[in-house]
């Protein structure tokens, strides 16, 4: 039942870690770059000639473009690791559910009980979890926004 769930805990589980150890290479190389590009910008200003402010301010913004695309490779490795260990998490959640499911309702002691631990279980592996990973603003999903606007069509006045 929970092979499939299995499957994907792997992957995210391989993602996630490859992304962290892209995300550790780029904090090291972005360091490591910052210091040369920075060491071999040397300020001697003359503020009245003019031409060496101006190729000072022109090695630095090269400098910052630069700087500026390795930090948008960092932000984009950790933005992904976060984004795999949370799918990581949630579907082992959901394989432990499914995993568990027909010992709880060998246990059950009605059809009632029974019914409570499907509904439960439903729940479980159809809703977004909570893992920390991601910021609650950033786990809504489509169907929640659709559920959404349903209801606020339903309860308006005449409809």
């Amino acid at each position: 039942m929970s092979g499939n769930y299995s499957e994907r805990v792997t992957h995210h589980r391989t993602a996630a870690n490859n992304f962290f150890k892209a995300a550790a290479v780029l904090v090291v190389g972005t360091a490591g770059a910052a210091i040369p590009l920075f060491a071999s910008l040397h300020v001697s200003l003359n503020l009245r000639g003019g031409t060496q402010w101006e190729q000072f301010v022109r090695d630095l913004v090269i400098r910052l473009f630069f700087l500026g695309i390795l930090s948008y490779a960092l932000a984009f490795c950790v933005r992904n690791y976060r984004v795999n260990k949370h799918l990581e998490v949630v579907n082992q959640q959901k394989t432990n559910a499914l995993d568990t499911y027909p010992l709880l309702t060998e246990a059950a002691i009605s059809d009632t009980a029974r019914d409570l631990i499907a509904a439960e279980l439903v729940r479980t592996v159809f809703e977004p979890g909570d893992t920390g990973y991601l910021g609650e603003d950033q786990e809504r999903t489509v169907i929640d926004n659709q559920a959404g606007l349903l209801g606020a069509i339903l309860n308006r006045p005449g409809g």
